[in-house]
């Protein structure tokens, strides 16, 4: 086998590998793209959800306050 023949035969051979390397880059750039958004999703509700129980505690602890502040100003 002449050397052009050796070097067309490992071209093709290294197209065909390059092709199913990127095939495998782009699967993995959507998975990682969807992980993403679904990190970014659950970090976002995870903050709401903290958000709201400090509200409702600050909420219950206030309404506390008042109930004090009526029992002291009746007695």
């Amino acid at each position: 086998m002449k050397h052009i023949d050796l070097w067309k035969t490992k071209l093709k051979a290294a197209k065909s590998v390059h092709r199913i390397r990127e095939r495998e880059l782009n699967a993995a750039r959507r998975a990682h793209a969807s992980i993403t958004l679904t990190i970014d999703g659950l970090e976002k509700r995870i903050e709401n959800y903290m958000a709201k129980a400090k509200r409702k505690l600050e909420d219950a602890r206030r309404i506390e306050s008042l109930r004090d502040a009526r029992a002291r100003a009746t007695e």
